[in-house]
């Protein structure tokens, strides 16, 4: 199942994805934020003993989503993260404001 792909540790604020190999934030940071803001929130982050996070790409954004909900959602694993409003790093003209 998805749950089963995903291991949080709850002391770093981080789930680890072990189908993909990528390291998430769990942890929800400011909503009001525009495109620029979230590329440089993750670029200056610390978290999990590491600073070299990213804004994840679309396809990496959607490989989190629990498509076996009613609503868009994330995984169990993301305790502490809102199920809506993320950012990713691929660019759309429509959408980086």
């Amino acid at each position: 199942t998805l749950n089963a792909d995903f291991i949080r540790d709850e002391a770093q604020k981080v789930v680890n994805d072990t189908k993909t190999g990528l390291m998430w934030q769990d942890d929800t940071v400011r909503s009001n934020m525009n495109w620029a803001d979230a590329i440089s929130t993750c670029k200056d982050l610390t978290l999990g003993g590491y600073s070299d996070w990213r804004l994840p790409n679309i396809e990496e954004l959607k490989s989190i989503v629990d498509k076996h909900k009613a609503k868009l959602a994330l995984p169990s694993a993301f305790s502490s993260s809102a199920s809506s409003g993320y950012w990713s790093s691929s660019r759309s003209e429509e959408h980086t404001s």
